[in-house]
């Protein structure tokens, strides 16, 4: 990482293809009533008009890179070599922060100062910026890497803070998996290191659905829970034995409910079935699986246009 000349924060924003949302991005990030920030944003080998639109923008703390086609961990991984700041912030480029984002991140870091990553809460927007719902829940106590593993609080690489000290401390992202490496990161910022990730309840992230990306994708995010578990369980067997099927039981819930989003609907009644079995007891007393189940029936047996019109409501309650 680079020197940090007393800046505060290194905002890091990797985009491919992102054209049409990278300008409100970045104008979410020089919107922070925190303004003792630099935005790198990486360019991760666009085909479409992302650069162009990025050299648009005219501020001296916006600085752009541009590259071949690496992944986004790559492309995360050289935004982090280049970062000068105290604090090191992720922005994907097609989602947005709140203005107060940076700020309510370092208002907790300052008080506590064995905190080493915080994570706002976020809500879905879809392409065209309408609000779809939570899509992540609160953490009211300091959290380990047991609880993160049960249940990926961060929810979106868009919502996290790191020190500076961490990311030394813990290195790269590791680039082997297509999926899910930004959750394998989390989990090493917790390793060894007790309760050090804390909660910042306020909803801070939009954070955009939108067709073709990787997270909307239940098999490629799948594989990608794998890989994280495999490497959760050579570094704390133990732990991986107490609370990972918990864990994946959650996980199966999230990937059925993808199969559902993609008309795949017996798939998901597999995979939620198949979460039941991870950890039947912790299933039947989470309200989630049942909320998904009925979204299940509801979307075999309404129309089109009744069931989208539900579904919005139910991501509010």
């Amino acid at each position: 990482m680079g020197e940090t000349e007393g800046l505060l924060v290194s905002v890091i924003t990797t985009a491919y293809n992102v054209g049409p949302y990278i300008e409100a991005a970045i104008r979410s990030v020089l919107a922070q009533t925190e303004a003792d920030f630099e935005l790198l944003v990486v360019d991760d080998g666009s085909t479409d008009d992302t650069v162009s639109r990025v050299e648009a923008v005219q501020d001296a703390r916006v600085k752009l890179f541009r590259g071949a086609r690496r992944g986004a961990a790559g492309a995360a991984n050289f935004g982090m070599s280049q970062a000068r700041g105290e604090f090191v912030s992720f922005l994907d480029g097609d989602d947005l922060w709140t203005p107060r984002n940076l700020e309510r991140h370092l208002a907790v870091m300052r008080e506590q100062p064995d905190c080493e990553m915080t994570f706002g809460l976020s809500r879905m927007v879809d392409e065209a910026g309408t609000d779809l719902g939570p899509t992540s829940r609160p953490a009211r106590v300091p959290l380990g890497e047991a609880e993160l593993l049960v249940e990926n609080y961060c929810a979106n690489g868009s919502a996290v803070m790191l020190r500076r000290s961490t990311v030394e401390r813990v290195g790269e992202f590791r680039t082997d998996t297509g999926a899910c490496y930004d959750y394998d990161y989390w989990l090493r910022v917790a390793h060894g290191r007790g309760r050090n990730v804390r909660c910042v309840p306020e909803i801070l992230v939009l954070y955009r659905r939108r067709n073709g990306q990787i997270t909307s994708k239940w098999r490629t995010m799948s594989a990608g829970w794998s890989w994280v578990l495999q490497r959760a369980q050579q570094r704390s067997p133990e732990m991986v034995e107490a609370v990972g099927p918990i864990g994946a039981m959650n996980m199966q819930r999230y990937f059925a409910y993808l199969a559902l989003e993609a008309g795949e609907l017996r798939t998901a009644w597999q995979l939620l079935w198949e979460g039941f079995g991870k950890a039947p007891g912790r299933f039947m007393v989470e309200r989630r699986n049942y909320l998904v189940a009925g979204g299940l029936v509801a979307k075999a047996v309404l129309p089109g246009k009744l069931f989208e019109t539900l579904e919005r409501q139910a991501r509010r309650c």
